[in-house]
């Protein structure tokens, strides 16, 4: 094995008298842990030259004088990097949407023929509540609007009954669901004064009731958020909190392959849900976006012909607004999507049955988080 020799060192030995470099080697030798070494094979025989001289390869104008130091690592506590901090503006913490049309609820009556299909048009909130359910005196600033949407005439001509307050005749609605004259009919009607969607109204209007989250929708609730960050910090989300009851005729099915295509579920399918609302997460009112969450199914009830027992408890509903992660993000939407088709009813539901297919609306509740 042959190792090529290096040419500032070939230099060294030619001018160099070989008595000198024994003397040289040894006094180098004696001070090598201060030295830095290089070793180079010639002839497989070992020769060590260490470049403690700076001065003379100076002077032959091969090399630089280069040192090397070793330091004691440092055991100083390295400081931390600072965390970015960000100012929460004052205000109120919580704002409670409460779906009725008196004094103690967030509406006033709307108007005959309910309200039009379009952004700002539908029935506004005018009084809004903390969370205990204490008025606030003023309207907290970084919640700009609510409103929801009331069928009518004014609402492509769609059923009066489909999405309405409930007023005195809901109470007293009946359903007959084991289909027996014999046993009585028990209550499938809504409280007066609740925002309740009666599926079997809405499936006698079917297509003007049937929404895509987008700004025509005719059955819809709609939030929408001021984001100045002097009103809403950009580091804060919300939680909207819906407290609600649903109830279906039909329970879900056995074998729901069906309800999927291309690996999504798709509860719009027929047979795979009696109601569906969805919500959406959008940068304005007139966007038309994927859906944020789907809301209904499940129905929190369904109706039993055994027991001839239908309606549905009153649940919450916990849904995080991810707003940090968007400045321009800006509006809540919830709307009825789908639901029975006109004929599927049977004689079990009627009109005015919000707890038979259908949802009763109780409050809405937005915290800053």
């Amino acid at each position: 094995m042959k190792y090529r020799a290096i040419p500032a060192l070939e230099a060294v030995k030619k001018v160099m008298p070989k008595t000198n470099r024994e003397n040289d080697r040894m006094r180098f030798a004696a001070k090598r842990k201060s030295r830095v070494g290089v070793q180079v094979f010639l002839n497989q025989k070992s020769v060590s030259y260490f470049l403690g001289a700076c001065g003379f390869f100076s002077v032959l104008g091969l090399s630089s004088c280069l040192t090397t130091s070793i330091e004691k690592p440092s055991t100083a506590t390295p400081s931390p990097t600072p965390s970015p901090t960000y100012s929460v503006p004052s205000g109120a913490k919580a704002a409670k949407i409460i779906f009725k049309n008196t004094s103690g609820g967030s509406f006033n009556s709307p108007a005959a023929g309910g309200t039009a299909p379009a952004p700002a048009s539908g029935l506004q909130a005018v009084r809004v509540f903390d969370a205990d359910g204490t008025q606030h005196t003023t309207w907290p600033e970084w919640l700009t609007s609510v409103e929801i949407g009331i069928t009518g005439t004014a609402a492509n001509s769609s059923d009066a009954n489909c999405a309405r307050f409930a007023d005195a005749t809901d109470p007293t609605t009946t359903c007959d669901f084991d289909d027996d004259a014999a046993t009585p009919e028990v209550s499938c009607g809504a409280a007066q004064y609740l925002f309740r969607v009666s599926d079997y109204d809405c499936a006698q209007t079917a297509s003007a009731t049937e929404g895509t989250g987008g700004p025509s929708d005719t059955v819809y609730i709609r939030a929408s958020f001021n984001r100045d960050t002097s009103k809403l910090g950009e580091s804060e989300n919300i939680l909207a909190v819906l407290e609600y009851a649903s109830s279906a005729l039909n329970s879900a099915p056995a074998n729901p392959t069906t309800c999927f295509s291309g690996g999504e579920f798709n509860p719009t399918t027929p047979g795979c849900a009696d109601s569906v609302w969805y919500a959406f997460l959008k940068h304005n009112a007139y966007e038309i976006s994927n859906r944020f969450l789907m809301i209904t199914p499940p129905a929190f009830a369904y109706v039993s012909a055994t027991d001839n027992r239908g309606g549905g408890g009153v649940s919450t509903k916990q849904i995080v607004l991810p707003l940090a992660r968007d400045s321009t993000l800006s509006v809540f939407q919830m709307s009825r999507i789908k639901g029975l088709a006109s004929g599927n009813f049977g004689t079990k539901c009627g009109t005015n049955s919000a707890l038979c297919v259908g949802t009763v609306f109780y409050s809405l509740t937005f915290y800053r988080i």
